[in-house]
């Protein structure tokens, strides 16, 4: 795995460790990767315990979540592994123009006391910026309706639109809150609406913004859905304002009528971005049992901030919190292998009772969960 390593904390005292831990590496060619549990000698050297290995090529890891038991020499060694690669079918780079208008703001902060502020906008797509005109005297409620066109290079690199409102000062500017904005929230079709702009971890007023995306890329197309399909109507992720619409992404999941949402899935690395990351998320399913019932889940992510990456740093990501299992989709074709024997399967179901940058990675390998190794390492 381009002879990348990295490891574990330490578990002391016991021949049944779990760890819970969560590692992220960027990797230019993905083949194989090697397992080593050693035991930790404070004097001298570790003693390896056991081994496994696991290649792309028989595997075909992908961006769902897949849980694997490697038998080492003694006992199992239980990850999760998850794989974002260069032909990879959930997120696919936009290469394109976008066409912006950034139109008027309104009831922003006043970073004036003395008189009225002269907001004026700053605008950056990747390595590009540029500038919307000062409205002198424009106060909380600034007007600029300019237009601008911005290149969308394609890097496989998240791609996302921050926008800094500032008050234009004498001697220095000062800022007046952020829109910041991924592609994937703004880009589908010629839309014209209201973001809010953010303050120091709050909301403090709105940015009128006019997009129009000419290119291609982002989230497969979906195919039509219907009950003889993989019956799920939608899959959105995101919150307030800013959703993404994962269709496409959640119906390559659906085996025999069932989709199995896995605890501590990280939704942003599923869905290809964080589609609004100062809020607590939520993945909204509709999908239907037959051709009559129709029904919604709704899961609520989970904030953490456990995920390493090669370099040291820790991500926040959002997780579903526990395992969510539907079954019986797609209407009569696929509810017949779902039903047991007194009763139907057909309800969502929970494990228990419960409510996803550099989120996408140029080529990323997310080795999301080293859970336990167990049975006797010693025999």
């Amino acid at each position: 795995m381009d002879d990348i390593s990295m490891k574990t904390s330490i578990v002391k005292k016991t021949l049944d460790p779990e760890w819970n831990e969560r590692f992220e590496i960027p990797v230019k060619n993905l083949q194989r990767i090697g397992f080593v549990v050693k035991d930790h000698d404070v004097i001298g050297k570790n003693t390896e315990l056991g081994y496994a290995n696991v290649t792309h090529a028989e595997e075909k890891f992908c961006r769902w979540p897949k849980q694997m038991e490697l038998k080492m020499r003694k006992g199992h060694l239980s990850v999760v592994i998850a794989f974002g690669g260069p032909e990879d079918w959930v997120f696919d780079a936009y290469k394109g123009t976008l066409a912006l208008e950034v139109e008027e703001a309104a009831q922003l902060y006043d970073a004036n006391s003395v008189s009225q502020q002269s907001p004026y906008a700053v605008l950056k797509l990747n390595e590009e910026e540029t500038k919307t005109n000062v409205h002198a005297k424009g106060g909380v409620a600034p007007k600029w309706h300019q237009k601008f066109s911005l290149k969308v290079d394609g890097s496989r690199e998240l791609q996302k639109l921050n926008i800094t409102i500032k008050e234009k000062g004498v001697m220095s500017d000062t800022v007046i809150g952020e829109v910041d904005l991924p592609l994937q929230v703004i880009i589908g079709g010629e839309q014209t609406r209201w973001w809010p702009v953010r303050r120091k971890g709050g909301v403090k007023g709105e940015l009128k913004l006019k997009a129009d995306f000419k290119g291609n890329g982002g989230f497969p197309k979906a195919d039509k859905l219907d009950e003889k399909d993989v019956g799920l109507l939608s899959v959105k992720y995101g919150a307030d304002d800013y959703w993404v619409d994962c269709t496409s992404v959640f119906s390559k999941a659906v085996k025999f009528g069932k989709l199995t949402i896995l605890k501590d899935t990280d939704v942003d690395f599923l869905c290809g971005c964080d589609p609004a990351p100062q809020a607590q998320k939520k993945l909204v399913l509709e999908y239907f049992l037959d051709r009559k019932k129709t029904k919604k889940e709704i899961l609520v992510s989970e904030r953490k901030g456990s995920r390493v990456t090669s370099k040291g740093g820790i991500f926040v990501q959002h997780v579903v919190p526990e395992t969510c299992v539907i079954k019986g989709l797609g209407g009569t074709k696929f509810r017949n292998r779902s039903v047991s024997e007194g009763g139907s399967s057909s309800e969502a179901t929970k494990t228990k009772p419960g409510d996803t940058d550099p989120r996408v990675f140029l080529i990323p390998l997310a080795v999301l969960m080293i859970a336990y190794l167990y049975n006797k390492i010693f025999g």
